[in-house]
């Protein structure tokens, strides 16, 4: 065959022949093909920065001239097994062909106009009577193969291709081919296909029958179920199986484990009910001292002391006997089937004061009674404002008063949310109203057994003082507000922690300044008899609150200071302290 020169300027979308008379060169085909993705992952671009169109041409001819109208033409010089590669500048709609010793297609109309990105293929015929054979075009065909599997691998005569989106392209050279499509818990597909015609795409769907069925299975009781040693779940579980013999168990604490066998195949059920565990029982004897204490099994109330607890699931439970005034009992246990397991001992009294609400301890100090001498007393000053007045005698019987404000730990641990400002277990709650405060003392005392309370003001007043021992100071424990309070010049205008000035006679804490204190009593005025444990008045609407707060001058946390608000009203300098 002669040598002759190919460059390519258009790009070519449907099949077609382009025979000139009397030529010796002829365009077999020409078609867009739209699985190849060659013109966009090896790309050239023109000026303007449009992709050109590739065309491959068929048999490879790297001396065969051909001209695209006025487009460009790029040939590309990376060699290519059995075609050559033209890029071509998109628009183009006809081609001229020639060589030497061949007589020449000129100006041929392409039928349609080439676009970018695209990838064409050309095959080419050459004349008998040229001195060289005919050079047939290109024998392949295009096989689909669609495969709805994950995990699908497909074998083309012993190549290995991966679906994507469950389908796989090849391009076949025509005749026979051996494929096996394979994938886990699948019968692997074996096949065969003829490739026998380059111009239609063959589809083959692929069908895999399953190695597995979908399998649910039900225990009652919530049990665990176990397959061949693995925990699946609790109660039911469904998944997928092979076909096999499983070895199924259902287990339960306190129960004796039920076991089964079970074959999955094809023909078999998708759906089992299994056996359940069967429980295991025994007892408890529990008898601590003293009696009647509250006995609880896994946190659940039984009884009171002494008592037997019959019918216990074996295994591992918890024993806790509770009584008031005394620490809890705890103890750890484990049930045997048909055994009696005995629980013995003796309650330890609380030291005297000291409480505790689902973890949180808080310390109530005695306040033997008394008379003092209520009001505005000579060392209250100038200071001292008209309602304090007149002074007047008290006697007031023995009761207790808490050591601190109550602490945000505490209110969290009774009511379950926390209202204040500033978030701190050890900081005083505040935003509480006095109304806040009954809700408060009523689950606190239904949670302790006790019968906590606000202070009247008259107690308030003289804990405040020192009690018996007081040292007839202007504030708390002190003529020094900054030895035992915070308030409007040290407390960085906020809430500060409990127990962080100095106590007052009686060891106790910040009853000037920190926070309010809501007393028990209406608001009244004084009057100048004895008096012998005050409530205050029977009527009125406000409430009591008693001892400066952070946000005050030191004139208003002197121990003599009163004031009053609605029950209703909530402040970021207001709190309480219990009395008993």
């Amino acid at each position: 065959m002669k040598r002759v020169l190919l460059s390519v300027l258009a790009v070519i979308a449907v099949v077609f022949s382009v025979v000139s008379q009397n030529t010796a060169i002829s365009i077999s085909r020409l078609t867009m093909d739209p699985l190849d993705q060659a013109a966009r992952n090896y790309p050239k671009t023109d000026v303007n920065g449009d992709l050109y169109a590739l065309i491959k041409v068929r048999p490879a001819c790297d001396n065969l001239k051909s001209t695209f109208g006025y487009m460009k033409c790029i040939p590309d010089n990376v060699p290519h097994e059995n075609e050559t590669w033209l890029y071509v500048q998109k628009n183009a709609r006809r081609i001229s062909i020639s060589g030497e010793g061949y007589d020449p297609v000129m100006n041929a109309d392409l039928g349609q106009t080439l676009e970018a990105g695209l990838t064409y293929v050309m095959e080419l015929k050459f004349a008998k009577e040229k001195a060289e054979e005919v050079v047939a075009a290109s024998a392949y065909q295009y096989i689909i193969f669609r495969v709805a599997i994950p995990d699908a691998v497909i074998r083309i005569n012993g190549k290995s291709l991966k679906p994507k989106d469950g389908v796989v392209s090849a391009k076949l050279p025509l005749g026979r081919h051996d494929y096996e499509v394979s994938a886990p818990m699948y019968e692997t597909t074996i096949g065969v296909l003829t490739a026998d015609d380059s111009q239609t795409k063959l589809e083959v769907p692929v069908k895999m029958l399953p190695l597995f069925k979908e399998v649910k299975l039900t225990v009652a009781d919530g049990a665990e179920i176990w397959i061949d040693g693995e925990r699946k779940a609790t109660g039911s579980w469904t998944g997928n199986l092979e076909f096999s013999n499983y070895s199924i168990e259902c287990r339960k604490t306190g129960y004796k484990t039920s076991q089964q066998d079970i074959v999955i195949s094809r023909e078999g059920p998708s759906a089992y009910t299994l056996t359940a565990p069967t429980p295991m029982y025994g007892s408890i004897e529990v008898e601590v001292e003293p009696v009647d204490a509250e006995v609880y099994l896994d946190g659940k109330k039984m009884g009171t002391t002494p008592m037997l607890l019959s019918k216990v699931l074996a295994g591992s439970h918890e024993i806790k006997v509770v009584k008031s005034k005394f620490e809890e009992l705890t103890k750890s246990v484990t049930v045997e089937e048909n055994a009696t397991l005995s629980v013995t001992g003796e309650l330890k009294e609380k030291p005297t004061g000291i409480y505790e609400v689902n973890g949180v301890q808080f310390t109530m100090i005695p306040v033997d009674g008394g008379t003092f001498q209520m009001g505005a007393t000579e060392e209250q000053g100038s200071e001292a404002y008209s309602d304090e007045k007149p002074v007047h005698s008290v006697t007031l019987s023995s009761y207790m008063i808490g050591e601190t404000e109550v602490t945000q730990a505490l209110w969290q641990a009774v009511m379950g949310r926390n209202p204040s400002n500033w978030k701190g277990d050890n900081l005083p709650v505040e935003q509480v109203s006095w109304k806040d405060c009954q809700k408060f003392i009523e689950k606190l005392n239904k949670l302790t057994g006790e019968h906590f309370r606000l202070p009247t003001e008259a107690e308030w007043e003289f804990a405040a003082r020192g009690g018996n021992r007081s040292s007839h100071t202007k504030y708390s424990g002190s003529n020094s507000i900054g030895d035992v309070a915070w308030y409007t010049d040290n407390s960085g205008n906020k809430t500060c922690e409990v127990k962080g000035k100095q106590p007052n006679e009686l060891g106790l804490y910040d009853m000037s300044g920190n926070v309010w204190e809501w007393c028990q009593d209406r608001y009244g005025d004084y009057s100048s008899s004895a008096q012998t444990n005050p409530v205050g008045p029977a009527s009125g609407s406000n409430r009591v609150y008693r001892g400066g707060s952070w946000d005050d001058d030191a004139r208003y946390c002197r121990v003599s200071d009163r004031s009053s608000l609605s029950p209703f009203y909530r402040s970021f300098t207001l709190g309480l302290r219990l009395a008993l």
